[in-house]
């Protein structure tokens, strides 16, 4: 988990130094926390197993949302499920 708070507190310092237009964030495959841990019965009794850290590190409030902008709608979805059968997730 230390390396996870790590590559977090990365993003933070390189979105807040290096990023001057307004974005919105979705949940990534690669933002979920200890679906690939090796003992996932134990990292789920985390309280930021699954979507939560990515969540709180993103500000999201939820999983989906939309929002208008520019006179377009715009709606973000997380699709983001495990693979039970392999390692993988997506």
């Amino acid at each position: 988990k230390e390396e996870v708070l790590a590559q977090w507190d990365l993003w933070d310092r390189v979105r807040s130094a290096e990023v001057r237009l307004p974005a919105r964030f979705c949940l990534g495959n690669h933002d979920i926390y200890g679906w690939a841990h090796r003992d996932r019965a134990a990292a789920a009794r985390d309280p930021d197993f699954g979507k939560a850290l990515a969540l709180r590190r993103l500000g999201l409030r939820d999983r989906h949302y939309s929002f208008d902008q520019g006179g377009w709608h715009f709606v973000v979805l997380d699709s983001t499920q495990p693979d039970e059968a392999s390692e993988h997730h997506y």
